[in-house]
């Protein structure tokens, strides 16, 4: 159900029929009365689809607000929630609920407390709740940004972390001691980065690396990290892209990654581009074959570099871009 406003809310509310999928997106009309009165009763889907709660195993909402008032309902065969728009990361809500969900989605969610309540206080009392009354025993999968992840703090494992980046905001600047609490709290197997490269930050950050690199267990495995490059910086791009580079196979060298992908996409680039010297003198196989060879744990490592509006004297130049990609793994590949 698609635009749903206080007369769809009721017809759900009143729904005979049990589900197994559901899709519902409330009206931002209604998402922003609710908001102003703090009445949240008719956004709430663990409310208005209990007749289900014996069937239904797949949710996606939109403009929806998860509240204690439907605390008492239990949906034991519920496994993937996706949340659009504004949403409530609250642990305790939705781990009472969905006792047994392996995938969270919020790649478009806005994760929003109440104003009254810090991220530190939010956070603490979810990991109280967790502490009593338990968590997940494992997540399959989470998608969506840090912040969000942060907010909702499950104490425990998830196998698959892809943390998305969204207008210009989120993870792009995820911070060191973030980073590494969500990743000791969590333990992934499999995580995927998009970050942007920034002077002191992320890659060029040497708090943030040993943050994504500490060894936990079980260990991380796989990684990929799409690192966007932006013309903001002018020609200081060069030295921190290079610096960047370096400082991640210094890392490497330290890690028990089997795998590892990065992906350097450069956006909006000029036609003086002063990025574009460094990327024709760049071998993307020796950069594969170089950060395949810091580590000995390392099975296969790709690199893939894409850049937008260079020049059209580029080599390898194709409708404004260049592309190149570069493979190395054990069967010596490339």
């Amino acid at each position: 159900m698609s635009d749903i406003g206080p007369r769809g809310s009721k017809l759900l509310g009143g729904l005979r029929s049990c589900l197994r999928r559901a899709e519902l997106a409330f009206t931002g009309q209604v998402l922003n009365s609710r908001r102003t009165k703090g009445d949240w009763g008719d956004l709430d889907p663990i409310r208005l689809l209990s007749t289900s709660k014996d069937t239904l195993e797949s949710l996606k909402v939109t403009s929806s607000w998860f509240t204690e008032a439907g605390q008492a309902v239990v949906y034991p065969r519920m496994v993937s929630l996706t949340v659009e728009d504004a949403w409530l990361p609250s642990t305790p809500i939705l781990h009472r609920a969905f006792p047994n969900l392996s995938e969270i989605e919020a790649s478009y969610g806005a994760a929003t407390i109440p104003s009254d309540v810090s991220s530190a206080e939010w956070r603490a009392a979810s990991r109280a709740y967790q502490h009593e009354h338990g968590s997940w025993r494992e997540l399959q999968h989470f998608e969506g940004s840090s912040d969000d992840l942060y907010l909702l703090s499950p104490l425990c494992r998830i196998r698959r972390i892809a943390f998305t980046h969204v207008d210009g905001d989120g993870d792009a600047s995820i911070e060191a001691d973030v980073l590494h609490d969500i990743l000791s709290d969590t333990r992934p197997s499999h995580l995927e980065l998009v970050l942007f490269l920034n002077l002191n930050d992320n890659l060029l950050n040497q708090d943030w690396t040993a943050a994504l690199f500490e060894h936990r267990t079980p260990p991380l495995q796989i990684l990929h990290i799409e690192l966007k490059v932006s013309e903001e910086h002018g020609w200081e791009e060069v030295a921190d892209l290079t610096e960047a580079l370096d400082a991640l196979q210094v890392a490497l060298a330290s890690s028990s990654l089997s795998e590892f992908e990065l992906s350097i996409e450069g956006l909006d680039r000029p036609e003086d581009d002063p990025i574009v010297p460094l990327i024709k003198g760049l071998d993307v196989d020796a950069l594969a074959r170089n950060l395949k060879d810091s580590s000995k744990f390392l099975k296969a490592v790709s690199v893939h570099l894409n850049i937008e509006s260079v020049p059209q004297d580029c080599e390898g130049e194709k409708e404004g871009s260049l592309e190149v990609k570069a493979r190395e793994d054990d069967s010596g590949g490339s």
